[in-house]
């Protein structure tokens, strides 16, 4: 596999963005009425120079101006997602790519967001995660907040979005082996922490190229998706977070199924709720699956500087055993996220937290139910 370029969407916390692209394929009708697919090569703001590669392969030159009412709005919807993108990242902190994987029959945009942690280490998860309308770029803006917060690589290609038709779902491999090839050659991360997953219909191809290409996936992140009675596929043992709104009949309806047959297969399964239906997460609900997801990872540095600076000071008895309770990861992000630790003593940060059995056996009473249920 090799990749034939990278392009960097360098966004500046200081300057606004000029130059911007986008290389998924789209039908465009210029205001003369010309009609054709193309994908935009670049696009210079500040001059409103747009370059346009048809799949003809010419290219062409023109303004906003030339365009259809149809492709004006989309352009401006392009423009002002960079703009917020930007904003978020000044907020936030890491950094961001946008790169193109140019296998040998396939050209593929996707978007990857660094958390500030890989500044000093290298070593952390990466989270693949599919929009199931290929929106890649939109749907990693709406992951920073948690992937900053539990410290892992968080990427979402284009392209790969939900087809009715058998055949068009599988054409879709073979571009994501050549996808997976360029991510192994081209991103640092923990090689033994490569986990997928998605909402709806992102989930279910996560579930999938798990069990047909990807043996060794580390975890499953399904935020509101499911396996759609593919018992027969050999998934292999992975840490399974099923996210799902209280209101998501479809998802709901197969959390006990969906995880009778991954544990059987060998892998571990949390459900997670969240007030809402078939929807993306909030970030809280993000932050509280991704982290016990990648919680037992013996290599994992990416965890905020309070929680080291916790596990530094108090020893609890097990430590993992802390974190893995359930709806501990709530109460430990509220903690985590207001209070700076460092320098404390033991009895200051003890007095704090509590008894760390009492931690241990803390449980929400939403969680409690679904127990009972599931």
């Amino acid at each position: 596999m090799k990749t034939i370029f990278t392009l960097f969407i360098i966004l500046s916390i200081f300057t606004s963005i000029s130059l911007l692209a986008n290389t998924d394929n789209r039908d465009w009708e210029l205001a003369s009425g010309e009609k054709f697919t193309a994908a935009l090569i670049s696009y210079d703001v500040h001059k409103d120079l747009l370059v346009i590669k048809k799949v003809s392969g010419e290219t062409i030159n023109c303004s906003s101006k030339d365009l259809g009412a149809v492709d004006k709005a989309w352009l401006q919807k392009f423009t002002n997602l960079q703009s917020e993108m930007a904003a978020l990242l000044k907020e936030v902190g890491g950094k961001y790519e946008q790169k193109v994987a140019e296998g040998e029959n396939y050209l593929t945009n996707y978007y990857v967001y660094y958390p500030t942690a890989y500044k000093t280490n290298k070593n952390l998860p990466l989270i693949l995660l599919f929009h199931p309308g290929g929106q890649g770029q939109r749907f990693l803006k709406r992951h920073i907040r948690a992937a900053e917060k539990v410290g892992a690589i968080v990427m979402c290609p284009d392209i790969f979005r939900n087809v009715n038709d058998l055949d068009e779902w599988r054409a879709f491999e073979p571009r994501f082996e050549e996808l997976y090839d360029d991510i192994q050659a081209n991103i640092e991360y923990d090689k033994s922490a490569f986990c997928m997953g998605g909402s709806s219909g992102g989930a279910l191809r996560a579930y999938q190229y798990a069990a047909y290409y990807v043996k060794d996936c580390y975890g499953i992140y399904a935020n509101g998706g499911w396996l759609r009675r593919r018992y027969d596929l050999n998934y292999p043992a992975m840490r399974v977070a099923m996210i799902n709104g209280h209101k998501d009949k479809g998802a709901n309806n197969y959390v006990k199924a969906d995880s009778d047959d991954l544990k059987e297969k060998g892998s571990t399964v949390k459900l997670f709720v969240f007030e809402g239906g078939h929807q993306v997460a909030p970030t809280d609900t993000q932050f509280q699956a991704m982290l016990w997801m990648l919680e037992e990872k013996t290599h994992y540095k990416g965890l905020t500087a309070d929680l080291e600076a916790i596990r530094k000071t108090v020893k609890f008895d097990g430590d993992k055993n802390v974190y893995s309770a359930p709806g501990v990861h709530e109460y430990a992000n509220n903690i985590f996220t207001k209070l700076d630790f460092k320098g404390m003593t033991k009895e200051t940060v003890l007095a704090i937290l509590g008894n760390p059995g009492s931690l241990n056996e803390f449980s929400l009473p939403k969680e409690k139910e679904l127990n009972k249920t599931c």
